[in-house]
């Protein structure tokens, strides 16, 4: 990974756990949604914080339509 302005680069080592549900509303339409959350053990942090852990996570929803 290279950050900008050539602040640092490096490789890590990151584990993501995540999951969904889409749930049957009608025949035609459907509902959706997930979440995700990731550990990164040896993020270089900042400056006086260096090799913080990060724990960033995310979620998601939409509605699906079935065409044909």
């Amino acid at each position: 990974m290279n950050f900008v302005d050539n602040l640092g680069n490096g490789r890590y080592t990151d584990i993501a756990y995540g999951g969904g549900v889409d749930f049957k509303l009608t025949r035609r339409f459907s509902a959706r949604g997930d979440f995700e959350y990731q550990m990164w053990p040896n993020w270089p942090g900042m400056a006086n914080t260096p090799n913080t852990p990060l724990y960033p996570y995310g979620v998601s929803a939409g509605i699906g339509y079935k065409i044909f």
